[in-house]
């Protein structure tokens, strides 16, 4: 498939922006304003857009994804409001101030991003609000019939059978071309002569134009993994939890023949499957201002600066777009995206956050100060982290967790949002799966429930059974009277034996 970020578009695509062209339009009531396909007119204007390029590759299939509102109203999911994966509008220049007149002679206004894209403000005169959430549930939808995946594997030959059987049954019941790693190649090529391989250095940049889909049998450092090869426009993933902890990983091997049939076939019946689209950083080290050849890296977890194995403090200077906002003399500091939020970060006290919100987390590793606490940035930010050049001793940079390599003084890293995610299958969807892996891996909020307050079934009356109440008429009140029905039972004496 092509890349995420920048996609052709087929009938589908053309049809979704006459959806969004017509409910710009202000409809009404009319078809297209209330979500529903509208009819063919308005198709003929697209028909000659550049843009709207019809996709002719018999080796891969295509897809799209649209995002789903908050609220459907009982309609289909994924057809109001619906995005198509790199829409984007450019946003209006400033009016006229000495041409514009406000209503009731107050100032008219106007919001626009910095980067010249619309956002999802809405003003009218001087009054701002939200027209929908800044994010929403995603859907995958298959245009074509998927042709091709790649099937990944933790290390070792432990789940080869897992593999055998899975490779096996996608080429027999689906006649899909299965590629694998040579490690794998080699291990199954004899029984599986179908089995195709690639090499990682020669095609990391034109690997995902091979390969419609990933599955990935393990834990999330399959994951990771997979991140790894796809540094730039990366194919859905669909992980099956075979590993220690599987954070990531929410689909069951025992059901894997239930979850990609469903996922096939939905390219034939038209229907969508949730999605999240992992937001990924991208890094770079630089040496007296410039960037190193070779040293480029597209992180899905976090990237941690620490002092490694120097005895002194690490001192970092931190900077965002060129200005100084804080220094950190620390054991080190981790940047991390929302999917590594309960990674490393959460473990240095850093919060959980939703894989869909849009941050960057700014999380310090044991600071010498009482008051650094960890912050939560917009995906917008660009950072660098500097080594200074009356830094103690160097530091150390490593990305998720490998290619870690030593930063001199003066040497620093940049740190941005990447444009291309990582987009996974749900099994259910993006906030089900997040809940549960939060419950099953990091047992979440698990305590015993408080008991609650057991009150009396039958109340006495007021007058009834109070001490020094004589209605039972010996004298004693309601210690020779009827006991209240809370009362403990009092012992009695025993009568003793003659």
């Amino acid at each position: 498939p092509a890349p995420l970020a920048r996609r052709p578009y087929s009938a589908n695509a053309r049809r979704s922006r006459a959806v969004r062209a017509a409910a710009a339009k202000g409809g009404g009531d009319d078809d297209a304003s209330k979500g529903a396909w509208p009819s063919n007119e308005g198709f003929e204007e697209l028909a000659d857009d550049p843009e709207c390029l019809v996709l002719d590759d018999d080796k891969c299939g295509s897809y799209e994804i649209v995002q789903v509102p908050t609220s459907t109203g009982g309609q289909s999911p994924g057809t109001s409001g619906a995005v198509t994966a790199g829409q984007t509008q450019t946003a209006p220049g400033p009016p006229d101030v000495n041409e514009a007149e406000g209503e009731d002679g107050r100032a008219e206004v106007c919001v626009i991003r910095t980067d010249g894209f619309v956002g999802n403000e809405r003003v009218c005169g001087n009054s701002i609000e939200f027209s929908s959430p800044t994010t929403q549930q995603n859907l995958f939808y298959w245009k074509t019939k998927p042709c091709s995946v790649l099937i990944l594997k933790k290390l070792g030959p432990q789940l080869l059978p897992e593999l055998y059987e899975m490779a096996l049954w996608l080429h027999s019941e689906h006649g899909m071309r299965v590629i694998v790693e040579w490690a794998d190649f080699k291990a199954l090529h004899n029984s599986l002569p179908f089995l195709e391989t690639f090499a990682p250095q020669v095609e990391a940049a034109s690997l995902h134009r091979r390969v419609d889909f990933v599955l990935c049998l393990g834990g999330d450092g399959v994951i990771l993994h997979a991140s790894g090869l796809f540094t730039g426009a990366a194919p859905p993933i669909v992980s099956f939890n075979l590993g220690s902890l599987g954070f990531l990983a929410n689909h069951s091997f025992a059901d894997h023949t239930w979850h990609l049939t469903r996922l096939i076939s939905a390219a034939q019946h038209n229907e969508p499957v949730y999605i999240t689209l992992r937001m990924r950083l991208h890094c770079e080290i630089l040496r007296k201002g410039k960037r190193l050849p070779g040293k480029t890296y597209s992180v899905l977890n976090e990237v941690v600066v620490d002092r490694g194995s120097n005895p002194y403090l690490s001192k970092i200077e931190c900077y965002e777009r060129g200005r100084l906002i804080t220094k950190v003399q620390a054991d080190g500091v981790i940047v991390s995206t929302p999917t590594g939020s309960t990674a490393y970060s959460v473990s240095a006290g850093g919060s959980m956050v939703h894989p869909s919100v849009p941050a960057i987390l700014f999380t310090p590793i044991c600071p010498h100060s009482l008051s650094f606490r960890p912050v939560v940035l917009p995906d917008s930010a660009e950072l660098e982290l500097r080594v200074p050049d009356d830094a103690r001793d160097t530091a150390w940079v490593c990305f998720d967790g490998k290619k870690r390599q030593q930063l001199q003084r003066g040497d620093s890293v940049t740190i941005r949002m990447s444009a291309h995610p990582l987009p996974t299958i749900n099994k259910k969807d993006q906030t089900d799966d997040w809940v549960a892996s939060l419950t099953r891996c990091l047992n979440w909020n698990d305590r015993i429930d408080q008991l609650g307050n057991t009150l009396p079934t039958r109340r006495p009356d007021d007058d009834d059974n109070i001490a020094g109440d004589d209605s039972s008429g010996n004298g004693q009140g309601s210690a020779g009277g009827s006991t209240a029905p809370w009362a403990p039972a009092v012992p009695t004496k025993p009568t003793p034996r003659a």
